[in-house]
């Protein structure tokens, strides 16, 4: 286009520059606010808007190859990534493919996506406390997708910096950084991404009849986009059962529920009958001996512990026996020449 304008009017550089910028809309610029866990207080307008950008103290993030090709299919998949790695809580979820990876649309094997789990409630709460009210917040970010593309360690005060760890922003103590610079430099120099985030803040507003009507729309749209996502998926799921299929034949897993419970049961009731074992033993190993005292021998057959202890005295016999009786039933137990012999039973 600038090629074209300027063959056509024979304007100079800076003017061809001039003009293209005129053509161009300029994003719109808010005052960008980071917060953390140690954050207070901030110096807020009441008519003014900002875009917030929040800590690695406030989300799980990871990064992952995920066999879909479309962001709503992706979103399907989070809560079993994170089954088992979050506390309890009220959490949401949000998805993007690594920047890198655009390229790579139709390539579901190689393709990264950053993969976020958050609590509405935490974060809202950490809001409320700072006085900031939704009429004042443009967007809220996570700071792994605005703060991406930095490499050096970002100064986030006297004390902490963010740096990268695995392509994944961390927060660690500032001593252990060099050249770090600025967070508000850094802000202020990069734009914001698409990648916000919606916080539940559960207000209890009226509802008019024009928001109703909206309200109606989004749910015919929603309605509309599960239909396009059911269809799509139909493809995908037939792929995962496939390789469900796979994984059974590989490792000759039970193909029904029935037996896999059975199994799970069995294995459960396996480890028991071995944290019990260890227990004892390590009861056993802990008998109260003197100097010159030592444990000469510990065997395991037939259901019994076969144990035999050097003593210092024949007498010693007695508090050693005392003090396994007060955990484990000991079948028979003698002394010859200061050395203890005992059987005891599972």
């Amino acid at each position: 286009m600038l090629a074209s304008l300027t063959s056509k009017f024979k304007f100079n550089k800076e003017e061809s520059l001039e003009l293209l910028k005129g053509l161009i809309k300029p994003q719109t610029e808010y005052k960008t606010i980071y917060i953390d866990k140690k954050t207070t207080t901030i110096n807020l307008n009441k008519s003014e808007k900002i875009d917030i950008i929040l800590s690695p103290a406030y989300y799980w993030v990871r990064e992952e190859k995920l066999p879909v090709k479309y962001e709503f299919q992706a979103k399907n998949l989070l809560p079993s990534i994170f089954d088992g790695i979050l506390s309890d809580g009220n959490y949401s979820y949000s998805t993007y493919k690594k920047r890198s990876d655009y390229a790579k649309s139709n390539d579901l094997q190689n393709s990264s996506w950053l993969v976020y789990a958050y609590d509405d409630t935490i974060i809202s709460n950490k809001l409320d406390s700072l006085g900031i009210n939704d009429s004042s917040i443009h967007s809220i970010y996570f700071a792994q997708s605005e703060l991406e593309s930095i490499n050096s360690p970002i100064q986030i005060d006297e004390q902490e910096a963010l740096v990268k760890h695995d392509n994944i922003l961390i927060t660690m103590p500032l001593s252990l950084t060099n050249d770090a610079k600025d967070i508000k430099e850094v802000v202020s120099l990069n734009r914001r991404t698409a990648h916000s985030i919606n916080i539940n803040r559960y207000r209890n507003l009226p509802i008019s009849e024009k928001s109703i009507n909206i309200i109606a729309v989004t749910l015919i749209a929603f309605i509309g986009l599960f239909l396009t996502e059911f269809i799509m998926n139909k493809n995908s799921l037939k792929e995962l059962y496939i390789e469900s299929a796979k994984i059974t034949k590989t490792y000759r897993l039970p193909t029904t529920s029935f037996e896999l419970n059975s199994m799970k049961k069995g294995l459960k009731k396996l480890a028991s009958k071995q944290e019990e074992l260890r227990a004892k033993t390590q009861f056993i190993l802990n008998a109260p001996l003197i100097k010159n005292e030592h444990l000469s021998l510990l065997e395991l057959k037939n259901s019994k512990f076969i144990v035999k202890v050097n003593l210092a005295e024949a007498k010693r016999a007695e508090a050693i026996k005392n003090y396994w009786q007060k955990e484990v039933s000991i079948k028979s137990i003698k002394v010859k020449d200061n050395t203890l012999s005992a059987k005891i039973s599972l």
